[in-house]
Order: structure tokens, then sequence, then C-alpha cells
């Protein structure tokens, strides 16, 4: 009987492709917001794609997942571990900072080994990421605080299922993602500076560079992404005209 359930479940789940991506469809479901990374001197946001990985020692865990976020699946017989995966990336477009030459990821990953053997690979992050080998997609990354390699912070896969107009759409739309986190970063720095004004010349001019960040949202590359500014922009908009009527 659990052979069953087990094979019925297989059969359930969605069969991870060479450039596994996440299961979220639309713009907003998509959406990352690093706009507090952006604080960092350090970071790098790329669009690039993942080497081959070189998987550290396993450690077998309890309080693994299938999926993440509103998407969790649970199967019967599901042995999961985490090992420390090192690989190479390789850079094609840097949208924030600069790159290393030849720079190299670390970063936790978990290991679903099912009943029936077949192991299915996700970071360890709230969304449980699908990832491999291969992976294209927009990759926030900082230095490690010690070590050579870059630390994975936050990662956008390029699905084919979903950027129909295959990795040119993909790139307008990282672009547009960064676009939205870059003006987010400002809005947030702007009431920072507005309230932190010691006189009347700095409120002053603080006030006026508030206004400006309300008055100018950026243009986004794709029609369909104008509602990354409905959802993520407009509410600090809000709160910025509150303080500018006060």
């Amino acid at each position: 009987m659990l052979a069953v359930l087990a094979t019925v479940a297989s059969l359930l789940l969605p069969q991870q492709p060479t450039n596994p991506a996440a299961i979220a469809r639309s713009p907003q479901q998509r959406f990352v917001d690093f706009s507090a990374d952006l604080d960092r001197v350090d970071v790098v946001v790329a669009i690039g794609a993942l080497g081959k990985g070189r998987e550290g020692r396993r450690e077998k865990i309890d309080d693994g997942k299938l999926g993440g976020g509103g998407s969790v699946i649970e199967v019967s017989g599901t042995q999961y571990f985490k090992a420390t995966v090192t690989t190479p990336i390789e850079v094609r477009k840097a949208l924030v900072g600069t790159a290393p030459a030849r720079p190299t990821l670390q970063f936790e990953l978990q290991i679903a080994r099912m009943p029936d053997g077949k192991e299915r690979r996700q970071l360890r992050d709230a969304a449980g990421t699908p990832i491999g080998d291969g992976l294209i997609g927009l990759f926030v990354l900082a230095p490690e605080p010690k070590g050579k390699h870059l630390r994975l912070l936050h990662v956008i896969a390029y699905d084919p299922k979903v950027d129909v107009q295959g990795e040119a759409g993909f790139g307008d739309f990282v672009r547009d993602v960064v676009a939205v986190n870059r003006h987010i970063a400002a809005l947030r720095a702007a009431l920072v500076a507005v309230d932190e004004a010691k006189d009347d010349a700095a409120r002053t001019a603080a006030r006026k560079a508030l206004q400006e960040l309300v008055d100018r949202r950026p243009e986004m590359l794709r029609t369909d992404d104008d509602a990354l500014l409905s959802s993520f922009v407009a509410p600090l908009e809000e709160r910025a005209r509150k303080r500018l009527a006060g």
C-alpha cells in the first residue's frame, strides 16, 4: 500500500527539469525584494548560469520539506539531507556591482531522497527554490565574510514555461525587478532622510528629493511588470505622500 501511495505521489509531483524553476508564475509571485541588500557596497546582482556543483558531506535533517511558501508537498518515506555546495557561476551580465573574475558560489542545499530512490534538490530558503547544475537566473550575491567564495542571497530562476519570450524576455523581466528594488531602496532612504533632517534647509532638501521619487516612477521594460509597481512600490509612495502632506 505504501509503495502504491509513493508511486501516485511521485506522479503528482513535477519532474525537476535540467534548468529547475520555481512554481510561481505571475511577476508578483516571482518578485524578490532584495532592496535592503542594495545598501551593501559589495553586493552583486547578475544574470548568469550555474556550472557543475561540488557537493560537500551530507547531513540528515528532520525538518526537510518538498517545495516552500504555499506549495509544500509531503511524501511518506522521503529522507532529507543538507549539504554545502560549491559551484562556479558564469556571469553573463552584472546589473548591480562588479563580479570578480571566475567567481564561485557556496550555498546550503536540501536533498530529498524519494521512496523510489530519485533525488530532488532545492535551496534551504523559505521559498524552497529548486536549483541545480545549469540553472539560468538572476543571482543576488555577496562575498563571504571569510573565504574566497560568493554567498547566494537570492535567486530568480529562468523558466521556459513561464518565460515564453526566451532568455531575452527573462532578461527584461529581471531588469524590471532590479529597477523596482532600486526604487524601493531609494524611497526608504528618502523617507529616513526626511525624518532625520536636522534643520530647515536639510528638511527642505530631503522633502524635495522624496517628492521627486514619488513623481518619477521607473519605467518598466515589460507592460506586465507594471503590476510590480502597484504591488511593491505603491505602499511606500502612499507613506511618502502622507509624510509630505504633514
